[in-house]
């Protein structure tokens, strides 16, 4: 089993960096491959907010920001106008946003084990 985390920092000390780095040259991600029988605990998390009244799933969150797909109905028009910068058409139907921890609200989130034993 590969475990993946987004961060700049190592994590621990038999984690490998990714090959993408930064503009500082600092890894982008680090990965670790245990076996799965190592593990106690395995879970899926997923993270729902909202911004300025859009729904978000939160994809990935570094250093205060949240990478996220966004429900762009409420603001359709203005998303397709480009008057939400905050906000990128990533291609037929899928909407990224990326938007400052701070600002999001009504945030839920929901683990589900992935471990059956």
């Amino acid at each position: 089993m590969i475990l993946f985390t987004p961060a700049t920092e190592c994590p621990g000390e038999r984690w490998q960096p990714s090959v993408e780095v930064d503009g500082a040259g600092r890894p982008l991600s680090w990965h670790l491959i245990v076996e799965e029988s190592d593990l106690d605990r395995l879970v899926d998390v997923s993270v729902l907010a909202t911004w300025q009244g859009l729904g978000l799933g939160i994809h990935v969150y570094i250093d205060g920001t949240a990478y996220s797909f966004v429900d762009i109905r409420p603001k359709e028009e203005q998303i397709r106008r480009g008057e939400i910068p905050e906000i990128t058409i990533a291609g037929p139907g899928e909407y990224h946003g990326t938007f400052r921890w701070e600002d999001l609200r009504d945030l839920i989130l929901t683990e589900h084990d992935l471990l059956t034993r």
